[in-house]
């Protein structure tokens, strides 16, 4: 027969043991660290911009790779972008905010032209800055292009600073190759890739100018 001492000593380490067993199942489903969503790297400031924005840019090119040289292609319109801004807090879990404008950038025949343009809370403008990689004769043909975003840095109330910018193309149409000792048009040619991509990396330059700096990118045909 137990006593009752003995009872009441039996009950506590049962239930103690029970809530051994609880918590380490419950620990067992518990990870040591949840990563933020989103987490990347904590990005600290880049310094003050007078009208608080940087440009992000890509020169693009068009060309079928060659061993002697890339020959260039006249696209018979052009191609749609992705521009997805990364921004990230300079403390621990360093989280990260991101936005994504999209545009299309068409050859009309004499000049690259935008269209479709939809712009974000804080990627707010977007240019082409003249006729890029082109050749002139009896007519003109054009094989590249400087695209530039503009995007404001710091964002939300100054605690997320500007990490990097991609440029995506989700669609490219057909082209032409280009002679350009004549400046003329030759055989039909079709993107390698519909989705080509290029990032601009900090530091980005202040305001905006045609003669900021920024990324490459060749879009490749056969």
């Amino acid at each position: 027969m137990f006593r009752n001492a003995d009872r009441r000593a039996l009950v506590g380490g049962a239930a103690a043991l029970a809530l051994v067993v609880l918590l380490a199942g419950f620990l067992a489903d518990t990870p040591s660290e949840v990563p933020p969503a989103h987490a990347a790297v904590c990005q600290a400031t880049q310094g003050f911009c007078l009208h608080g924005y940087r440009s992000a840019i890509v020169d693009v090119d068009h060309v079928v790779p060659g061993g002697t040289g890339d020959t260039p292609v006249e696209p018979d319109d052009g191609e749609s972008w992705n521009i997805t801004a990364y921004w990230n807090t300079n403390n621990f879990p360093c989280v990260e905010r991101t936005e994504t404008a999209t545009v299309d950038v068409s050859w009309n025949g004499s000049d690259w032209v935008l269209s479709n343009e939809s712009t974000t809370t804080n990627i707010f403008d977007i240019e082409l800055c003249g006729s890029g990689s082109s050749c002139t004769a009896e007519y003109t043909h054009s094989y590249g292009y400087r695209l530039v975003a503009k995007v404001y840095d710091p964002v939300v109330y100054n605690q997320y600073n500007l990490r990097q910018v991609v440029f995506t193309t989700t669609s490219v149409d057909d082209g032409y190759e280009i002679d350009t000792s004549t400046c003329t048009t030759g055989d039909s040619v079709s993107p390698t890739s519909q989705s080509f991509s290029a990032t601009d990396s900090p530091t980005h330059e202040c305001g905006f100018s045609c003669g900021n700096t920024g990324t490459t990118l060749n879009l490749t045909y056969e």
